[in-house]
This record gives C-alpha cells, sequence and structure tokens, in this order.
C-alpha cells in the first residue's frame, strides 16, 4: 500500500474477516444486504459492488474507499427486517392427497398453484414432496 498515491482507491468489496491483513481495505458486505440488491448469496459480494459504484459518481473522491464504506452502511441500514417466519402445520401424505384430490378433480391446475393455496390455509408440505404426491393422483387417474 505504501507504493499507491492515494492507498483510499484501493478497496476489497467483500466479507469482512476473510483474511485480518487485508481488513483495512474491505468494504463489509453482509448477507442480510442481499434483501437490497437481489441474487443470491454466491452473487452478493458482485451485486454490492455493482450498486456501490452505481451510485458513486465521477468526482475520484466518491470512489474512496471512506466513501463506498459509508454507501455500504446506508445499503446495510435501508435493508427491511426479515418477514417473521410463518408456522405451519405440517401434514401427513395421506393428508397432502386428500387437499390435493378435490381441488384438482374440480378444474385443471398445477401443483404449484395447489401448494400455494395449501400453504395460505396455514399448512405445511416440502415442494418435492408435493410435486410428487402430486403427480401420484394425477397418475392414478382420479382426478
Amino acid at each position: 500500500m505504501g507504493k499507491l498515491r492515494d492507498p483510499q482507491r484501493l478497496t476489497i468489496i467483500g466479507p469482512k474477516q476473510a483474511d485480518p491483513d487485508l481488513d483495512e481495505l474491505v468494504v463489509a458486505v453482509a448477507a442480510p444486504m442481499r434483501l437490497a440488491v437481489g441474487g443470491s448469496l454466491l452473487a452478493l459480494n458482485v451485486r454490492v459492488a455493482q450498486r456501490l459504484l452505481s451510485l458513486a459518481t465521477a468526482d475520484p473522491g466518491t470512489h474512496r474507499r471512506s466513501h463506498l464504506r459509508a454507501l455500504a452502511g446506508e445499503l446495510a441500514a435501508a435493508v427491511p427486517p426479515p418477514a417473521p417466519r410463518v408456522h405451519r402445520e405440517r401434514m401427513t401424505d395421506d393428508e397432502v392427497k386428500a387437499f390435493i384430490r378435490p381441488l384438482a378433480v374440480a378444474e385443471p391446475t398445477s401443483a404449484t398453484r395447489l401448494l400455494r393455496r395449501l400453504r395460505d390455509s396455514g399448512k405445511s408440505c416440502e415442494q418435492a414432496r408435493f410435486k410428487q404426491l402430486f403427480d401420484e393422483i394425477s397418475l392414478d387417474g382420479r382426478c
């Protein structure tokens, strides 16, 4: 860093404490920031970097690490709190099938739509299991 004219212009955007020797260069990214920038956790660092650089202006001062840290702080502060986790009642395979049959018979529908209705009713079923049970009923010809 001693060879740079302005060490504030060298910035790493990513997780804090990835390497303690580099921490002073880091503009920290944390998982909750994903709600502000979208995408997966795998692409989070890149998406935050894109957002921060899009907020920086042509003024070289806005590309300084201290300014990017301030922007990252604003971004993190703007993240809405996570939605409370909804507790749903688990169902057996037979209960799920009993839910699917009359609805699938009434009108053509998709497993996705029926799973949404099931979850909206306060019940739960894992998506892949629901799809398997939906397909079984469809193949049985009972709907």
